[in-house]
């Protein structure tokens, strides 16, 4: 095992006759204060960080997703979360990420991440399933 700032992960690695690494993973422990080590994980591996953002109309902000699921510098949110029930839709559905789910406020966006940009979109539902829509916003970490 490996505790490097504050988080601790187990290691698991093979070894040749050698005695040399031919494989080797890494499991991150969830954190025993988080209601939601599930979400917690996905956030941190997916969200979390600083980015510029910009939006469809070209105004540039800063943003902050955290690993528990806080939301800074996007007027109107202050939480995200990201969807992640694997059985209600197809093989090929949208990710999405909501801000201020489960609240009158809520709203969704499909996203794609490449490299270290995130882009949301507008979701567009059909009867059986749902697609991107127009660009909304453009995330690049900071």
């Amino acid at each position: 095992y490996n505790i490097f700032v504050g988080d601790t992960s187990l290691i698991l690695s093979i070894y040749n006759k050698d005695k040399k690494i031919t494989y080797q993973t890494q499991y991150l422990k969830a954190p025993k204060n988080s209601e939601e080590p599930l979400q917690y994980m996905v956030n941190k591996t997916l969200f979390a960080g600083s980015y510029k953002a910009e939006d469809s109309s070209g105004q540039i902000s800063i943003l902050k997703f955290t690993n528990d699921g806080q939301l800074y510098g996007l007027p109107n949110y202050k939480k995200y979360y990201v969807l992640t029930d694997f059985v209600a839709e197809s093989d090929n559905s949208v990710d999405q990420v909501c801000f201020d789910i489960q609240t009158n406020n809520q709203r969704c966006y499909g996203f794609t991440i490449k490299a270290d940009t995130i882009k949301l979109y507008d979701l567009k539902e059909n009867e059986d399933t749902t697609q991107l829509g127009e660009l909304k916003y453009k995330l690049v970490r900071e």
